[in-house]
């Protein structure tokens, strides 16, 4: 039996049917925006393809992060914020869960489930800064282009 991607909503007059979110949905639109090997590029940007990188870190914001508001990015970045080891990242990974599971749009799932895949693949100081810093930047171009949080 094939999966259907579409579910009835909950509320709402209409009745009528929403695309639900999933993870290989969620992979697909991280790997158009940064390319096949999303994690390295992210992870461990190069300064040859760097301009490439901010370049498609400020399509991906503009397109994908409308729907999420600042406080909503803010409270993940503090569950980032101040880890200071690697090994201590992969212990937010539940709290990553949580707050998938009570977000109300799809943009915000998907954010999360990048910094979860993300989250795995840091393994020493430069990727956890580099992580940080992805963030970071996220939160910037979501302030460049009105993000508020009235989203």
């Amino acid at each position: 039996m094939m999966q259907s991607n579409f579910s009835r909503s909950g509320g709402g007059r209409s009745g009528g049917y929403r695309k639900c979110w999933s993870e290989k949905t969620a992979h697909e639109e991280i790997q158009n925006a940064f390319g096949e090997n999303f994690e390295t590029r992210i992870l461990s940007p190069n300064q040859h393809g760097y301009n490439d990188y901010v370049n498609r870190l400020k399509d991906y914001v503009e397109k994908h992060v409308k729907g999420i508001t600042s406080s909503q990015l803010r409270n993940v970045y503090a569950l980032i914020r101040e880890k200071t080891n690697p090994d201590s990242l992969p212990h937010i990974r539940p709290r990553l869960a949580y707050v998938a599971g009570r977000a109300n749009n799809d943009e915000l799932r998907t954010l999360i489930y990048l910094l979860d895949l993300l989250a795995v693949r840091v393994d020493d100081k430069a990727k956890l800064k580099n992580f940080k810093s992805f963030f970071e930047s996220v939160i910037a171009y979501h302030k460049y282009f009105g993000g508020n949080d009235n989203a």
